[in-house]
């Protein structure tokens, strides 16, 4: 087993791109875009090796190969990004050392052991090895910065973290514009879109700098920054309920200005419903007007798959699974307990998109942008932790522009105070008005 992991950490370090990021590293120039790049690129590699192999390995030892890969690339990922945090600490005159995040046992533990499920296609357990694997990897790079960022608050340097938007941003993201205590900020802080102009700067007392390039300036630097700093472009300084409330209240603009929402998102503020094999075994076959029987009993094989999948790989929260306009080419995709991005992967025509909602509430308003946002996307079904199922599917006379308007329409009348269960009504309305026979959606639920 030793020589299969060695085979594939050789094909990991003998990439092109990798060895150019470990040279700039290695000459301490790197910051923590480059390692962020370098976690990516080696997650990537390791699931695509392991992907092809993880059949011909053992049912008793597949379990302990995975967690031996995950373990290289914990030790790896770690060592780099202690590497260059030193280099830019030592830049900057700050004598404390690198903290190495804990090693994600129950993480690891729940997707190797998905990998000896003998219940699903051959197909099923290659996936998992390749982006379930890849997932856990890629984020033993968000688990370092958290942890040292949280260290160095708690050793006495005021860290803070403050996200700006570039003036030109999507409501997602002025959500998230504003100045944290590092373990006050949105959860969110460190993600970015596709083409995000936005940046995130760490503030520790003594000096600040880009989280992402590291460049960093002196307090006097700053203070001369913000008084030049043109009002109407700076970002606003929220706290973290302020910032839900205006992603709430950017809603509606994102209809009009907004160019390809990326993000699904369940609204429900309920407690997580643990998926259980009762609920697996409930999920309906339904009916879907374009797609035969046989697709159909396919589609319900894939909820249920989804479902085991979120309780296996993801603690519960929300997953998504992604198919072609023929219901082939499965791709898979993670969020947290109530979002879920895509970051512009959404290729192809009459897509199939279907995710889980941890709460079991219906669609949500960001949902209902994703999809009329989305031309390509054919059908969008939610099934719930529950098992229940719900299916939008866009019917011939299905047009996008009259459906905006009226969605913002029924949003400005319906929406007053900002609140859920007012955008919830505000979708249900849409909903059930163009769902009718003849109209633009085929609602089941």
């Amino acid at each position: 087993m030793s020589d299969i992991k060695d085979c594939i950490f050789n094909k990991i370090r003998s990439d092109p791109q990798l060895q150019i990021l470990l040279k700039k590293i290695n000459s301490g120039k790197a910051d923590f875009k480059d390692t962020s790049l370098y976690a990516d690129i080696f997650s990537k590699i390791m699931g695509s090796e392991f992907s092809q192999i993880v059949m011909e390995i053992p049912l008793d030892t597949r379990a302990q190969l995975c967690t031996e890969l995950l373990r290289g690339s914990y030790d790896d990922i770690n060592e780099v990004l202690a590497q260059v945090q030193a280099s830019i600490d030592t830049e900057k005159g700050i004598k404390i050392a690198p903290q190495k995040a804990e090693f994600p046992e129950e993480r690891v533990q729940k997707i190797a052991d998905s990998l000896k499920d003998e219940t699903v296609p051959d197909e099923t357990v290659q996936r998992r090895a390749d982006t379930g694997t890849a997932n856990v990897a890629r984020s033993f790079h968000d688990d370092y910065i958290k942890k040292n960022a949280k260290f160095r608050s708690n050793a006495g340097l005021k860290c803070y973290l403050e996200r700006e938007t570039d003036g030109n941003c999507c409501p997602w993201c002025a959500a998230l514009a504003g100045r944290f205590l590092v373990g006050e900020h949105p959860p969110d802080i460190f993600r970015r879109h596709d083409n995000c102009g936005c940046t995130v700067v760490l503030i520790d007392g003594k000096t600040r700098q880009y989280a992402w390039s590291k460049k960093t300036w002196s307090r006097e630097e700053e203070q001369e920054y913000l008084k030049n700093l043109d009002k109407e472009k700076r970002a606003k300084r929220l706290s973290h309920e302020q910032a839900k409330a205006l992603q709430e209240k950017n809603l509606p603009k994102s209809l009009t200005n907004g160019t390809g929402n990326d993000k699904i998102k369940e609204t429900s503020q309920k407690p997580i419903t643990p998926i259980t094999d009762n609920a697996i075994n409930r999920v309906p076959n339904v009916k879907i007007s374009g797609y035969t029987d046989e697709q159909c009993g396919y589609i319900q094989n894939q909820h249920k798959e989804l479902l085991d999948y979120s309780r296996k790989n993801n603690e519960n929260k929300e997953v998504a699974f992604v198919f072609d306009n023929f219901l082939k080419n499965r791709r898979e995709f993670t969020g947290a307990d109530d979002r879920l991005e895509f970051g512009g992967a959404l290729y192809g025509k009459d897509l199939f998109v279907m995710h889980n909602h941890p709460r079991n509430s219906s669609y949500s308003a960001t949902d209902m942008i994703f999809i009329l946002q989305h031309d390509n996307v054919k059908s969008f079904s939610i099934v719930k932790n529950n098992g229940s199922v719900e299916v939008l599917t866009k019917s011939i006379n299905y047009d996008a522009d009259i459906l905006k308007k009226d969605f913002e329409r029924i949003l400005k009348k319906n929406v007053k105070s900002e609140n859920i269960s007012e955008y919830a009504k505000a979708v249900n309305k849409l909903l059930t008005k163009h769902s009718q026979e003849g109209g633009m959606f085929e609602w089941i639920k």
